[in-house]
């Protein structure tokens, strides 16, 4: 009897010591990350952009928080993400050449992470100008996705979004140590797809 509780305080032990996997990063961020997608719209127009991963901190809480910059059409955007454990939180927005940045208040949940089929969140906020926005968010299912990037394994995401008269309703795929690989748009009628060209993602 002495032995075999002994052997389970081992077991035990060495249970407590194993340390625990990172659950699975769906939006992930670190310096220099690099994707590079390329969009098709209704009348087959082809465009291509590029987001990098420029710089990195630490929020008030601790949570590690990225901004990353878009180049489309020789036009830059910048973006700030927050990473609360569960969450990708987007704080603001600044295209290039605008007044200033673009505060979302509050800051807009864009995805859990990782997500799982049936979550669903919403937001409602502030955008530019002070503009309304109501957006509603559901994980409706997991499946593969092939891009020119290659094969994945991918959630898919549906968000429907109001912003004064207009709405947007998206399907956008997302693959573990990825990010996401492939989307689809329709805004006021006009349908655009998105697909991961190629990818460099860090550790």
């Amino acid at each position: 009897m002495t032995k075999w509780l002994a052997m389970l305080a081992v077991a035990a032990v060495a249970h407590a010591a194993t340390p625990q996997a990172p659950a699975p990063d769906y939006f992930p961020l670190h310096e220099r990350d690099v994707w590079r997608y390329r969009s098709t719209n209704a009348k087959g127009a082809v465009s291509e952009f590029v987001v990098t991963v420029v710089s990195a901190q630490k929020e008030k809480d601790g949570s590690p928080s990225f901004q990353t910059q878009t180049l489309v059409e020789g036009k830059r955007i910048l973006d700030w993400y927050a990473k609360p454990k569960g969450w990708v939180v987007h704080l603001s927005q600044f295209p290039m050449g605008a007044s200033g940045p673009t505060e979302f208040k509050p800051p807009k949940r864009a995805l859990k992470n990782p997500p799982r089929v049936g979550d669903k969140w919403s937001w409602k906020g502030t955008g530019a100008g002070g503009l309304a926005i109501e957006m509603e968010a559901e994980v409706l299912g997991e499946t593969d996705v092939a891009v020119p990037a290659g094969r994945f394994h991918a959630f898919r995401v549906v968000t429907h979004t109001k912003q004064g008269g207009s709405s947007v309703d998206r399907v956008q795929w997302y693959a573990a140590g990825v990010g996401m690989v492939r989307a689809e748009a329709e805004t006021d009628g006009r349908t655009t797809a998105t697909e991961l060209m190629e990818y460099h993602v860090g550790q």
